[in-house]
């Protein structure tokens, strides 16, 4: 485990911790959450290589396929013509879905499973590594992705910087994060939490679990962005944001998938009626 003495999104040292059940802190000054401390890059590397760990996505494969059709959607109305990189690619199934609609596409994955993976399953074949130390020689790309990354990384910063270098002129970045701190769930679980009516000794007041590497949790989270925190992240980064909202970004069969439709069109309605989004997701573009 790593202990962080300052913000990992703005750099400043003014932090205090808000939950102490589940190790959560936060930034006075940009107004982020993060968990502290934390485990360090290794340990999550050798998390998501777990064999068992892509196991569920492979399981939901064509389910999956819809979800990322519809991001590739949204990704278009704001895309500019050319190349695209996708960080944190996964099994490499977007880039399978997208690799039509770009004149090159290239994709990282930190986890040598899914990186076999994606080129057995979607012949994508990814590089293994983080963007910020993999040399793509003097290659920019028009367009980055970076769905459900963020969270993950230690320095979520020194990523955007690295996104914003190796952008072309007016390349164009989407950024899905989870919107675990104003999100309705969320405000439930901390109402519930109050009030007695739930316990879980490993979930605080802000209803965010405590961070485990023994495979309870199937994802490891770093960050809890808010809107606000996130697009002044991108703005101090050298972007300009050119659009925000949600991310449709269930995976489901069945009888639940009306469900979640419902939830996510009431919960878009609200947006665009009130501007806050109480969703369990975000959806951020901006332009360098």
């Amino acid at each position: 485990m790593e202990h962080l003495v300052a913000c990992p999104l703005c750099g400043n040292g003014t932090i205090s911790l808000v939950d102490e059940l589940a190790s959560v802190w936060s930034c006075e000054h940009c107004g982020n959450f993060f968990d502290n401390p934390r485990p360090t890059p290794e340990e999550i590397d050798r998390f998501y290589s777990r064999p068992v760990q892509y196991d569920e996505w492979l399981k939901d494969i064509d389910e999956r396929d819809i979800l990322w059709k519809r991001r590739l959607r949204k990704v278009l109305v704001q895309a500019k013509h050319g190349s695209l990189l996708d960080v944190g690619a996964g099994i490499g199934q977007f880039l399978g879905v997208a690799r039509d609609r770009f004149t090159e596409i290239a994709g990282t994955e930190v986890s040598a499973q899914a990186v076999e993976i994606a080129s057995e399953k979607f012949s994508v074949d990814l590089i293994k590594g983080r963007i910020e130390t993999i040399d793509f020689g003097q290659n920019t790309f028009d367009n980055i992705t970076l769905f459900h990354v963020l969270e993950h990384v230690h320095d979520p910063h020194a990523l955007l910087l690295r996104c914003r270098e190796l952008l072309s002129p007016s390349g164009m970045l989407f950024v899905a994060v989870p919107n675990e701190i104003y999100s309705l769930p969320l405000q439930w679980r901390r109402v519930l939490i109050r009030i007695g009516l739930k316990k879980n000794r490993r979930i605080g007041v802000l209803g965010i679990p405590r961070i485990t590497l023994d495979g309870s949790l199937p994802e490891i989270h770093l960050s809890h962005f808010t809107p606000e925190s996130l697009s002044l992240a991108l703005v101090a980064c050298g972007f300009s944001l050119v659009e925000s909202g949600l991310d449709q970004y269930y995976v489901v069969k069945g009888a639940r998938k009306l469900k979640e439709h419902l939830n996510f069109w009431f919960c878009q309605i609200f947006y665009r009626l009130f501007h806050r989004n109480i969703y369990q997701t975000m959806w951020l573009v901006a332009r360098k």
